[in-house]
């Protein structure tokens, strides 16, 4: 009788060199969490034993890049879905020119009993991209401010620095642009973009960019220099993460950038949707630490667990969210759309919020222990500023 063939092999033992048979030995903890790709292959045991310290490193960067990458799809599925839920421009038509969109609005003072908050307009945009491009149109603040209690959750156990980032506009990238119903005149005012950057344990830096697909810019995630190398590459401010938050609660204190009054509402400066989405955000908030507490799995838990559950819990996660929007916006319209007040103790800005509010300058210099983004925001301004001026002028 013949002998049985060998069973076949692929690709050496990264312990010992030998031919690796079929079924291939992996690391159990790059397969786990979906890693295996690129996960070194073993022809026993013994061999997976012995590489496990030299290959332990390679493999928490792994499941670092992994944990990140999975922290920006849940940040930019929840924030489009808080954007549906929340959207506050009364559009009532859109045209579609290429990538550009350009959109009707209806940009007059809401009389009080009345919702600020409207359908978003599915019927107008048919496209996927071009309702995430609605759905971030002048947002990115927004992403900043009321998706920082789920920024920290998700990226405080893989980031070393995390900060908020804005950054130059050019006009060749704006995908939208609006002219308000009432008066037929266009929006010819420029804005910049907000972004998140972070300083990470694998030691690289990324760029979260939740709200970027009004400027074309879909993905999540991207590697810092690869994005400050594109389109939207000039930094203008680097601030302490929470600093948009303290902004949008300065706004409804009535000071700051965003109390500007507003000359196509009659001249107010209307912040009752401030207040309102202060509100949701709250809702928002405990909707994610309910899940947290049902679960006993934290964010971070989540973000590395095996994909079955990664999949099954952000799912979970987001249709808990939506859930508990959705009955408080119900409950407030039908409760006549009342105008929130805030609290007394949160009549005024606390001593953190006073502290997020400072500004940080190019300026105070390049040391060692200043992140990835601040470091190329001095150097970018070091390049642009004529001879004779100091980046303090």
């Amino acid at each position: 009788m013949a002998a049985a063939p060998p069973p076949p092999t692929t690709g050496t033992c990264a312990s010992c060199a030998n031919s690796v048979p079929r079924p291939i030995l992996t690391c159990f903890e790059c397969g786990e969490h979906g890693s295996s790709a690129n996960t070194p292959a073993y022809c026993s045991t013994k061999c997976l034993s012995e590489d496990r310290d030299s290959h332990r490193g390679h493999c928490g960067q792994g499941n670092v890049l992994q944990s990140i990458y999975r922290a920006g799809d849940l940040l930019q599925s929840a924030f489009y879905l808080w954007r549906r839920l929340g959207f506050d421009v009364n559009v009532k038509d859109i045209r579609k020119s290429g990538e550009a969109l350009t959109l009707k609005e209806e940009i007059s003072l809401v009389p009080h009993g009345q919702s600020i908050l409207f359908d978003f307009p599915d019927h107008l945009v048919p496209e996927q991209n071009d309702k995430h491009k609605l759905l971030t149109f002048l947002a990115c603040s927004d992403a900043s401010a009321y998706m920082y209690e789920l920024v920290k959750k998700a990226l405080q156990d893989t980031s070393t620095t995390i900060e908020e980032v804005r950054l130059k506009v050019p006009s060749s990238e704006v995908h939208i642009k609006r002219y308000y119903a009432h008066n037929g005149d266009y929006d010819r005012v420029t804005c910049d973009h907000e972004v998140i950057a972070i300083d990470c344990h694998n030691g690289h830096s990324y760029v979260i960019d939740l709200a970027g697909a009004q400027y074309g810019q879909y993905q999540a995630v991207t590697p810092l220099e690869e994005y400050l190398r594109g389109k939207l590459g000039e930094i203008e401010r680097v601030d302490q993460h929470g600093y948009m938050a303290a902004v949008k609660k300065q706004c409804i204190l009535g000071s700051g950038p965003f109390s500007e009054p507003n000359p196509q509402t009659g001249g107010q400066c209307d912040t009752r949707i401030l207040l309102t989405l202060r509100e949701l955000y709250g809702v928002f908030n405990a909707a994610v630490n309910k899940w947290e507490e049902r679960q006993s799995m934290s964010i971070s838990d989540l973000l590395n667990s095996k994909d079955i559950w990664w999949q099954r819990g952000k799912e979970q996660l987001l249709v808990g969210i939506e859930r508990k929007m959705r009955a408080w916006i119900d409950n407030w319209k039908a409760a006549g759309c009342p105008c929130i007040t805030l609290s007394l103790s949160e009549q005024e800005l606390s001593a953190e919020e006073e502290q997020l509010l400072k500004p940080q300058h190019a300026a105070m210099g390049d040391r060692e222990d200043r992140s990835t983004v601040y470091r190329n925001w001095v150097s970018q301004k070091a390049r642009n500023i004529p001879v004779g001026f100091s980046l303090e002028a």
